[in-house]
């Protein structure tokens, strides 16, 4: 069964999580499904990777911390036009915006798949807005058809926020042999 997945990333900037959402996208593409890349904002040195491989990659345009309206309505309008079966937030805003967006899309529901990345990180090095995205994440979990962390404690630490998911699954992170 071939799935049409959309995921969700702030950016394709230099980082673990967004290092392993471009070896999970490749990789789902080499085994036949369908992959769509959205990001807030344009740009960043791994989107060459994604366009390479024949991924496509979209911007909301999202022009800083307090733009949401406009990159909402886009967001909505590419699931709409894609119709994924998938729709897979990498880390807590992606999470919370594509939850948001879930909820108005009306003729169809794509299933919702959290993608959490750390574990038992200290918040105190976080400013306030990083820290209240992390307590959304976690009062929306519930929504979540699916929480994917990269290990054991990373979901052990999502549900000690209070994630309320309950369905979680742990994916270790992957290594692309052919590029290292």
């Amino acid at each position: 069964m071939t799935l049409r997945t959309l995921f969700l990333l702030r950016s394709l900037d230099l980082g673990g999580a967004e290092r392993q959402a471009v070896v999970l996208c490749r990789g789902l593409q080499g085994r036949g499904h369908t992959v769509t890349v959205v990001l807030f904002y344009p740009g960043g040195p791994l989107v060459a990777e994604l366009t390479e491989a024949g991924i496509p990659v979209h911007s909301l345009a999202k022009r800083g911390r307090w733009d949401l309206l406009g990159p909402l309505v886009r967001l909505r309008e590419l699931i709409v036009r894609e119709r994924p079966d998938i729709l897979h937030g990498v880390l807590p805003v992606a999470d919370i915006l594509a939850t948001v967006v879930s909820l108005t899309v009306r003729a169809f529901r794509p299933k919702l798949v959290f993608g959490v990345r750390a574990s038992d990180l200290g918040m105190s090095h976080h400013d306030m807005i990083s820290r209240l995205s992390y307590k959304i994440e976690a009062w929306l979990g519930g929504r979540a058809d699916l929480v994917i962390a990269n290990a054991e404690a990373g979901l052990r630490a999502v549900w000690a926020r209070g994630l309320a998911s309950s369905r979680g699954l742990v994916i270790p992170n992957g290594i692309d042999t052919d590029r290292f």
